[in-house]
């Protein structure tokens, strides 16, 4: 939280390291992220930056991070919560564009957790700012982030909101529940029951087997002739 408060004194000498230190380390360490995910929180406060090009290292650089440590706990962390809210309008349009395409290629389990819905507060708000970007942004992350927190949790998190923001808000998810049903998970259909195996009956002989040895009925006389 120091790191987010402070930020507005980095200099961009300090943020080119800042950025160019965690790409190493996240190359470096591979698997061992793991241990150090919540190093994480100095890349988010990064996105500020109004150029496009720092901006586009900054989620490069946490992609390398993701790509080891999953999207999963960064989804419930305060660090996502404090991003969602931020006022700089850089960082919720960075944010929102980016968990789409981390929601449509997450390599975690399908259904994601339902705690994500602690960032719905800060979509909510972003859908109505005054930057029309961020506006375009949440209003493209809004059926994802519904697919996955469900409606009825959406609709939880409007009694936090005034009247005239209730109904807008309310309006934009009737809007894309059609098309967050769409992007839901889907459960996966049942295991068909697998048929028991028939035993296979024994041909039963008409005659009992003659023992080796022993000549069959009527050979001796055939014999003796």
């Amino acid at each position: 939280k120091q790191w987010y408060q402070r930020r507005v004194a980095i200099t961009a000498g300090v943020k080119n390291k800042a950025i160019a230190t965690m790409g190493s380390l996240g190359r470096a360490l591979g698997q061992g992220t793991k241990k150090y995910k919540e190093l994480l929180v100095v890349l988010f406060p990064l996105l500020s930056d109004s150029k496009k090009s720092t901006q586009n290292q900054v989620i490069e650089c946490i992609n390398i991070w993701i790509e080891h440590v999953t999207i999963r706990p960064l989804l419930v962390s305060e660090d996502l919560v404090a991003a969602s809210t931020d006022n700089n309008p850089n960082i919720r349009i960075c944010l929102f564009t980016w968990l789409v395409e981390q929601i449509k290629t997450t390599k975690v389990p399908p259904k994601l957790p339902k705690e994500l819905n602690v960032i719905v507060p800060g979509l909510y708000k972003s859908l109505e700012d005054r930057n029309p970007e961020v506006r375009k942004a949440a209003q493209a992350c809004l059926p994802y982030i519904m697919a996955h927190v469900g409606y009825p949790g959406m609709m939880d998190k409007l009694s936090n909101l005034d009247q005239k923001s209730k109904k807008t808000v309310q309006d934009l998810l009737d809007k894309n529940k059609e098309q967050a049903d769409a992007l839901a998970p889907k459960k996966p259909p049942p295991k068909p029951k697998a048929e028991p195996k028939s035993t296979p009956t024994k041909r039963r002989s008409d005659s009992p087997a003659t023992p080796k040895g022993i000549p069959k009925k009527g050979s001796d006389a055939r014999n003796q002739n």
